[in-house]
């Protein structure tokens, strides 16, 4: 784990650049691709909320990238990341963009927040997602709907 302040900073620079340079990478595959899987345009510190990454596609659908070192609960980073994804869902968001977390470190809170989307993405409704979540997701959900 990095120690915090200009050394953390600088580690989590190197990583969101690390994950930018993948992604320009994707801009030379040549193959033949849909439009929702070819990538045309990669920007990193975007005019967005979700700034980090912005991917766009042919079909013109977008994929904001919020990269992180790690995850903690409700430190200010927790904080700060789920008011910018709450933010970007509310303005310059369309029916198919996505939203995604690129974690470097795995913690007890990243695999809280990917266990949440796995049982969001098949629940039929509110009351099915809450009746499926393990003690550990909770307390992640819990601290997500005060922000």
């Amino acid at each position: 784990m990095t120690e915090s302040g200009g050394a953390a900073t600088q580690a989590g620079i190197f990583y969101q650049n690390t994950i930018a340079a993948l992604a320009l990478a994707d801009l030379l595959d040549l193959g033949r691709l849909s439009a929702r899987e070819r990538l045309i345009e990669v920007r990193v510190e975007a005019t967005e909320h979700v700034d980090d990454i912005v991917l766009r596609f042919a079909d013109g659908h977008q994929d904001f990238q919020s990269v992180k070192l790690s995850l903690r609960l409700q430190n200010r980073v927790w904080n700060a990341l789920w008011q910018s994804l709450h933010a970007q869902l509310q303005c310059g968001f369309g029916p198919v963009d996505q939203l995604t977390i690129v974690v470097a470190e795995r913690t007890a809170a990243s695999d809280a927040v990917a266990q949440l989307c796995e049982r969001a993405a098949t629940a039929v409704d509110w009351a099915g997602f809450v009746g499926r979540l393990a003690d550990a997701q909770s307390p992640a959900l819990a601290s997500i709907e005060k922000i």
